[in-house]
């Protein structure tokens, strides 16, 4: 006998027990058990509860106080030099400390060329390579030539300036400076140009690297230890968000960049530093195209030099010579021969045996052989005179030696430095480098070493095994003992998965190394390679429409570190957001100005604007144009439309431009007080890129609970840009951030209840409700969720979705029960044709009166509707 839909009892579907986090990349109607399709600022506990996350601290802040729209710390370092108080020690991305003006500039005649007959005067600006300019320096005295003269310029060098403009002005043509050369090397240049561009810049735009000693609450100029030539944040695609197209298009006349996460740019700073403690110094690893340098404690910071000194033997007649292992030079005996090497080579022997009676004729080109007798002669293409280390992206200190990768960014002539290249210094020694240890990982693949980590190789009836990894963009490399040792051995790893962000690369206890490659999360155990990340897989590569996923463009920024309570692997990522802004729609009021200044070429361009709210980028506005640039030196002025009002929190407003509809490929950034905050002038090529390429910032935390094997998120208030574990004896380690744009250290999960002082909102959506299949009809009747919360309810906020129909948020009757648990009823009493499946989005604002917070379960009261009865309720 058959139940009537009266008689059909209500049921009680519990919801309870996430141990395994966060699944994003499933069906909803398919949850796996134990997991929640969506969260937000919740961690995993072991009762299987979410808990609240901790908030932040902070640590130290310039001058004091938190800043706005300045630098980005690059990277921080707890140094603990023997016998002296451990602090802390950083790379800032220094706004606050510009580049000098150059010095008076000097003009002589500098005899035939062909400007006119007229008197000159120059002044000199210096750029920081990252797109900043100073203002100029005193104008030489005006130089009255002949006709068909030159004049020879000359100025004084600017530390960490990576080039000089050159300004002309004539005593009777135009009353103002225009440039006749751009991006000078060297400190001198001879004037023959005729044509004549841009005006110098009214504001001095430069910035330097900074590196700092950080004192608790307040650091500041007097904190500064050195200064280093500005970094460059390299868009790596130049496409809108997350959806890279493999190749980028940059603004006509760019010129190129060239910068690389590496750094990529000669003199140049990466904006991935590294630092590390070796021989009780700070090692400072700031790119490919800049030295590396040392730190001991109270300074002074130096360059890594090299006091290595060739002591190889010469070639002797008649004498026994070990050769390599397997075919190959290593192990082999060297010599230095003094007798028909005119070029001072080191030879290794390839074949061991007795050598000749007579001197051989050493070959003096890399790679090439000699027979001598049964020995075999190698050229190493290394010489007596070796240079120090030119460059350094990645460090890491193993065996006792330091050891650097991506030393150059292209390969140096003499084979000792490079993209590719890894080297080791002599024991305990940073200033001592054998150049027979240097070897190339994948010279000629066209890709570039990426990061570098220690390992223990351990298998099952094997002996342990050390062992460096060394991970390249798509491939990963172990390499066994070190050089000169008769088991040294580099070998590739059986998988593809390299790493695609250098400072992402842990070690995680029980794992192995994780790192962000290009599929995802990798964890490497020395034998396999794996993926960890599929349940964020969304939060990644999109494909959710209520998610924002990663921005590709600088993926390459990210961030991996570990925290200890709970025990978690953080990987820190950029994302792409986009906040609605009303009138945003409304196109930019153009116009063109012929003021000659500009370097823009003639043609039709479209003008788009976005605005910047932290280190977000809002949606992009309608498109405008043409506007017709007649004149090689025309201006386009940019103008705001009035009915636009610029949202909370923006400090700039970007200006995108191209010469086509939609073909935006070039941008501008403009400080929302400049020109009144709503007009700005377009004259010459600007960076490249197109609307929605982000800003690099690192808003959201992907939490591995690395007891639970469970994913979480974390979504911070505020930008960062370092994300780093420090560890001393006494105390719990603590995870330290640096602050994208506010100049500001931060402590990470300690036992703070509050982002600063602001109050943590936090989210988390239930698993699919639905009675024996998901396409039954159901009565949805009353919802509870447990939970424990001290204080009121009045932040905390219900709205339930059937069949993906959301309805208004909801608070629901509160009851607070014995020792802060809770219990929240809402009566639902939903019934309809869209009342098949339903879940509920939780929400609330966490501050110190309602802490700690955790959500035990969700239990729903559904009565399943029997088919063919009416819908009622």
């Amino acid at each position: 006998m058959s139940l009537t839909q009266s008689e059909i009892p209500l049921l009680t579907v519990g919801q309870r027990n996430f141990p395994r986090g966060l699944n994003a990349s499933t069906p909803l109607v398919d949850q796996p058990k134990g997991t929640v399709p969506r969260l937000s600022n919740l961690l995993l506990t072991k009762r299987g509860g979410l808990v609240l996350c901790s908030g932040s601290k902070i640590i130290s802040a310039y001058n004091g106080a938190v800043q706005s729209n300045k630098g980005a710390w690059t990277e921080l370092m707890l140094f603990a030099p023997s016998q002296v108080n451990r602090y802390y020690v950083g790379l800032l991305k220094d706004v606050n400390t510009p580049l000098a003006v150059p010095g008076p500039a000097s003009a002589v005649d500098g005899g035939a060329g062909s400007l006119p007959a007229e008197s000159y005067s120059y002044e000199i600006t210096a750029l920081d390579g990252a797109g900043g300019e100073t203002t100029p320096g005193t104008a030489s005295p005006f130089v009255a030539i002949a006709a068909n003269h030159q004049i020879l310029v000359s100025w004084s060098a600017v530390p960490n300036a990576t080039g000089y403009n050159v300004y002309r002005r004539k005593l009777l043509g135009s009353p103002f400076m225009h440039l006749v050369a751009a991006n000078v090397q060297g400190t001198s240049y001879t004037d023959n140009q005729l044509v004549e561009g841009v005006q110098p810049p009214a504001t001095n735009t430069t910035q330097t690297c900074g590196f700092y000693i950080i004192p608790a609450t307040s650091y500041g100029p007097a904190n500064l230890v050195h200064s280093f030539p500005a970094d460059s944040f390299a868009n790596l695609d130049n496409t809108p968000g997350h959806s890279g197209g493999g190749g980028s298009t940059p603004p006509p006349n760019s010129g190129g960049g060239g910068a690389t996460p590496s750094g990529g740019i000669l003199g140049n700073c990466s904006p991935l530093p590294q630092f590390l403690q070796f021989n009780n110094n700070v090692i400072l690893a700031l790119g490919n195209g800049i030295s590396p340098y040392q730190y001991p404690d109270g300074g002074p910071v130096a360059v890594i030099g090299n006091t290595f000194q060739a002591a190889y033997p010469d070639w002797v007649a008649s004498t026994i010579y070990t050769g390599g292992v397997n075919g190959t030079v290593q192990g082999g005996d060297v010599i230095l021969p003094t007798t028909n090497n005119a070029g001072g080579f080191i030879f290794q022997a390839l074949q061991g045996g007795t050598s000749g009676s007579t001197n051989p004729v050493f070959p003096q080109q890399m790679g090439q052989n000699v027979a001598d007798n049964n020995v075999i002669w190698h050229n190493t293409g290394q010489t007596g005179t070796v240079p120090a280390p030119r460059g350094a992206a990645h460090i890491l200190v193993y065996a006792g030696s330091l050891w650097l990768a991506n030393t150059s960014p292209s390969t140096t002539s003499d084979l000792l430095d490079g993209p590719t290249v890894l080297k080791m210094s002599d024991v305990d020694n940073p200033n001592s480098w054998n150049p027979l240890n240097v070897a190339f990982i994948g010279k000629d693949d066209g890709t570039q070493i990426t990061g570098l980590a220690a390992y223990t190789i351990a298998e099952s009836g094997i002996a342990p095994t050390g062992a460096m990894v060394v991970f390249k963009d798509f491939e990963t490399y172990q390499v066994i003992g070190v050089f000169g040792a008769t088991d040294f051995s580099i070998q590739k790893a059986q998988t593809d998965l390299g790493c695609i962000a250098p400072r992402s690369i842990q070690f995680l206890p029980g794992y192995g190394i994780a790192r962000l490659s290009h599929l995802g999360v990798a964890v490497f155990d020395g034998v396999r390679d794996r993926i960890i990340s599929e349940e964020v897989r969304p939060y990644l590569f999109g494909g959710e429409p209520d998610i924002s996923p990663m921005d590709w463009n600088y993926a390459y920024l990210s961030k991996g570190t570990q925290c200890a309570v709970p025990p978690m692997y953080m990987l820190a990522i950029p994302i792409i957001s986009v906040i609605n802004i009303p009138a945003q729609n409304a196109p930019p009021i153009l116009t063109t100005y012929p003021v000659l200044v500009g370097t823009l070429p003639p043609g039709n361009y479209w003008v788009k604007y976005t605005f910047i709210v932290g280190a977000v980028e809002v949606s992009a506005s309608s498109e405008a144009g043409p506007i017709s640039l007649v004149n090689p030196g025309d201006e386009i002025v940019v103008t705001l439309p009035s009915n636009v009002p610029i949202p909370a929190g923006a400090t700039t407003w970007r200006v995108y431009w191209g010469q086509g509809a939609g073909q935006e490929n070039q941008y501008l950034d403009v400080p929302i007080t400049a020109f009144f905050g709503r007009t700005t002038g377009l004259t010459a090529p600007g960076f490249p890129g197109v609307p929605g390429t982000g800003t690099g910032g690192l808003t959201r935390i992907l939490c591995y609970d690395l007891v639970l094997k469970g994913w979480t998120v974390i979504d911070l208030p505020w930008p960062i840009e370092v994300l780093k574990q420090f560890r001393a004896v006494g105390t719990i380690p603590i995870t330290v951030a640096g602050g994208f744009s506010d100049e500001t250290v931060r402590r990470l999960q300690g036992p703070d209840p509050t982002w600063d002082g602001q109050p943590i909102t936090y989210s988390v959506q239930s698993p699919e409700v639905f009675g024996k299949t998901p396409n039954q009809t159901c009565y949805f009747r009353r919802l509870t969720v447990k939970g424990l919360c001290t204080g009121d309810n009045q932040t905390i906020k219900l709205t339930v979705t059937y069949m993906g129909s959301p309805s208004i948020q909801q608070y629901g009757k509160f009851y607070q029960l014995g020792s802060g648990y809770f219990e929240l009823q809402l009566d639902l009493g939903f019934c309809g044709t869209l009342a098949r499946n339903a879940h509920v989005a939780f929400t609330g604002t966490a501050d110190t009166t309602n802490l700690p917070v955790e959500i035990h379960s969700f239990d729903w009261e559904i009565q399943p509707r029997i088919a063919g009865t009416p819908v009622s309720i």
